[in-house]
Parts: C-alpha cells; structure tokens; sequence
C-alpha cells in the first residue's frame, strides 16, 4: 500500500467514524504495534471527509537478526487491522493529538467497534 486506505463499510449517514490503520508485523515484539494511519470525524460512508490525527506512513518490513542488526528483507510481508469505530461525539483534532502519544488511542474516545 503505497497511498492511504479508503475505508468502505455500512455506515449510518448520521453518525461520525473513526478509521484506523494498525501493523501487527512486529513478531519478535508482541507488545509493539504501528500506526500506519488514523482519521476521525469520517461522516457517514463519505471517507473523503474527517480529520487525519496519523498522517499515511506506507508499510515497511524488517527482522532484527541474531546479531541484533536490522535486515530490511523485501519478501518480508506485514500483517495489517483495519478498524473503524463508531464515534459517540466529535473529536477535537489538536497538535496533542498529531505526535506520538501513549494516549492516543485510549477507550472510550473513539466509540465502538463497527
């Protein structure tokens, strides 16, 4: 995936989305997990609307061999979860919000799972 996702799910045309973008490529690290992209305020099914709160980051693959360096194998594939969550209000988008941020994607802010 060179460009951003677009999301395409049944939406209510009266509620608000966010869509989020998670790698589950890092095997040796299960508690390790990078955003590729997340986007709040998606109205209705119209993903070319909302806030981008994690600017596109295309995927990217390496390994750390045994002598603790990093390969950068291109047969290497990633795993990606594509989650969309039905918001309960608005999200204010602020530059808080733009960095990394251990809080980031802390329940119950983004709503529920769709």
């Amino acid at each position: 995936m060179l460009e951003p996702p677009t999301p395409c799910f049944n939406a209510d045309p009266e509620a608000k989305y966010t869509y989020i973008v998670v790698d589950f490529g890092a095997k040796e690290r299960e508690d390790l997990r990078y955003i590729h992209f997340m986007k709040s305020n998606i109205e209705g099914d119209d993903p070319t609307t909302g806030d981008v709160i994690l600017g596109y980051v295309p995927s990217f693959t390496f390994y750390e061999t045994d002598e603790g360096e990093l390969d950068d194998d291109p047969t290497l594939f990633n795993e990606h979860g594509h989650f969309i969550y039905r918001q309960t209000e608005d999200i204010p988008v602020d530059e808080e919000q733009l960095k990394c941020n251990a809080n980031l994607l802390s329940p119950p802010r983004y709503g529920t799972p769709v």
